[in-house]
């Protein structure tokens, strides 16, 4: 090999290390960027004091503020993209702002200057309608339930006045009924696989069921015991129980395991889950 092909291959080593240590960076600021930057919503503004009470005062619509001081702190880095993702939906009918607290706040928004980050308050014609810090979970589907059972009453969805109701022996799968199950409904079914002996599945048992009562029109609910339907564990891969399944068409869509002591959360999870369907109305 002489000199000039050897600077060569050596030209064309360095070009190519450079360009996968580049690649490697970029990967790490794009994974670390939400940490150190913090979400930037594309869907609803930030406004200082000035500019939010002149919207208050002049939008007679329902108005949504989400108060914070940090951008890139654990709740605004979970509820910002879930909260511009509903912004995007539902702009027209509640308008979506965030304001940031810093060193000229105006006293009317004292109140809502919290130790943490998270606030989010509902106004009409300048008075306050409600406010709340949503519960905070690991995915972003929980989170998307939580913020929507917080917004469903100030956006156009469909009245839950309605209670789905049906025997006790209509609650479970088999073995044996399973392909029945699927092929009559015309719903995603949603399946608790629950253990007699599993005192978080007796706990969570009640509350699914009273949960499936209320957005029954939405999907099937189910239990599945595993002594009476151990074809269809084997089948979805369920290990852990309590474990929730959403199955359409018998396809698997979506798959949680454990379940909260508080029926509050299990409904914002279990929303969260049906929140395709649920937009489809």
């Amino acid at each position: 090999m002489n000199l000039n092909t050897a600077e060569r291959v050596v030209g064309c080593i360095q070009i190519v290390f450079f360009g996968a240590c580049a690649y490697f960076c970029f990967l790490i600021f794009q994974f670390l960027h939400p940490y150190l930057i913090g979400y930037t919503p594309k869907n609803f503004p930030q406004v200082n004091s000035a500019a939010l009470e002149q919207i208050l005062r002049e939008d007679p619509r329902p108005i949504l503020v989400y108060f914070y001081h940090h951008k890139n702190s654990e709740v605004s880095r979970r509820l910002l993209p879930v909260l511009d993702d509903f912004a995007s939906l539902y702009q027209t009918q509640i308008p979506f702002y965030t304001y940031q607290f810093g060193d000229s706040d105006s006293q009317r928004f004292a109140p809502y200057k919290g130790p943490y980050d998270g606030n989010t308050v509902i106004f009409q014609n300048e008075q306050e309608l409600t406010r709340t810090n949503p519960i905070l979970f690991d995915d972003k589907s929980s989170n998307k339930g939580s913020v929507f059972l917080f917004l469903e009453k100030y956006v156009k969805t469909l009245p839950r006045s309605r209670r789905f109701f049906k025997p006790d022996e209509d609650w479970y799968l088999t073995n044996d009924n399973f392909e029945t199950r699927i092929s009559n409904s015309q719903k995603p079914l949603l399946v608790d696989f629950t253990h007699p002996a599993c005192f978080s599945c007796v706990n969570f048992a009640p509350q699914f069921k009273a949960i499936g009562e209320i957005y029954g029109d939405l999907a099937d609910f189910y239990y599945a015991k595993v002594q009476d339907s151990s074809a269809l564990w084997k089948k979805y891969g369920v290990r852990p129980y309590p474990t929730i399944l959403l199955l359409d068409q018998s396809k698997l869509k979506q798959k949680k395991t454990g379940a909260y002591s508080s029926q509050e959360a299990n409904e914002a999870m279990i929303v969260g889950m049906l929140l395709p369907y649920l937009m489809k109305q």
